[in-house]
């Protein structure tokens, strides 16, 4: 099924997408962000309650950690969420000003901040994170529009996307995703922009400048937007698009607007505000 996927988007020309719910459940208050372990699970951060919640594949919450504060367990406002190829978690914790990083058990681990980045410069307001398959970690900063890159103990190497000249340059970036090949997808105004693990700009892949784009996340083979009402999966060798949208999802009726998505195998992962849904695609 998984090849079958991408031998659609390979061969045919940009098309509406069916696709069938298998399981949901209506879990959340306000669901913003949802990433996939390597070792299967699901994790969804519920901003109304400030919570990250560990979801099993009966969709059902199996350990929780939050609450609004600012201690090492509690959040206020946190936007995004990623689980590393280590299988520790990463929380962007927006309205404190800092990302949390809590190991696989979700026991806390450590914190990035101004204070722990001392030696940036600027204003300290990340809005995203993605890991690398080496350990690093890449911030998303929105105050000065670049992605911070950490080594895996934490300490400053370079950032990414504050070239001058137009090509490189950073405009509007709300997301960030790390491939698996270490190049780094930066969900930006009018297209994911794609740099290498060093910064260096690689090239473009455009998106309708008609939505509201929210999240990007990655396939072996493929870049999944969101925006609210539209999900693209676009082969990442050809730009073919497959786009899913409320009225191609069948058994289940889907008014909410979308949050989040992602492709965990050949299942696609669909986060609204209250609910999670897991489709498949018909043979």
């Amino acid at each position: 099924m998984f090849i079958a996927i991408f031998a659609i988007l390979l061969f045919q020309a940009d098309s509406l997408q069916s696709v069938i719910v298998e399981s949901s459940r209506q879990l959340f208050r306000t669901a913003v962000s949802i990433s996939s372990a390597p070792d299967g699970r699901l994790f969804v951060i519920d901003q109304a309650v400030n919570m990250l919640y560990e979801i099993s594949d009966k969709n059902s919450i199996t350990k929780t950690i939050g609450g609004k504060g600012w201690g090492n367990d509690a959040f206020d406002l946190p936007c995004d969420i990623v689980s590393s190829f280590l299988l520790d978690i990463v929380v962007v914790d927006e309205n404190n000003r800092r990302v949390q990083r809590y190991d696989k058990q979700l026991n806390y681990a450590q914190t990035y901040d101004e204070q722990a980045l001392s030696t940036l410069s600027g204003r300290f307001q990340p809005i995203a994170a993605a890991t690398s398959i080496q350990g690093e970690l890449f911030i998303l900063e929105i105050d000065s529009k670049r992605v911070i890159v950490l080594n895996q103990r934490g300490t400053f190497q370079r950032e990414i996307g504050t070239f001058k000249e137009s090509r490189g340059k950073l405009i509007e970036p709300k997301d960030i995703a790390v491939s698996s090949r270490n190049e780094v997808f930066v969900l930006d105004a009018k297209a994911v922009m794609v740099f290498d693990c060093f910064g260096n700009f690689l090239r473009s892949i455009p998106i309708s400048p008609k939505e509201e784009w929210k999240t990007v996340s990655l396939s072996e083979n493929a870049v999944i937007v969101t925006s609210s009402s539209r999900i693209e999966i676009i082969a990442m060798d050809t730009n073919k698009k497959m786009v899913i949208l409320p009225k191609t999802i069948m058994g289940a009726e889907v008014t909410e607007p979308f949050s989040d998505a992602l492709l965990q195998g050949s299942t696609l992962v669909i986060l609204t505000k209250t609910s999670l849904y897991r489709c498949t695609f018909p043979e």
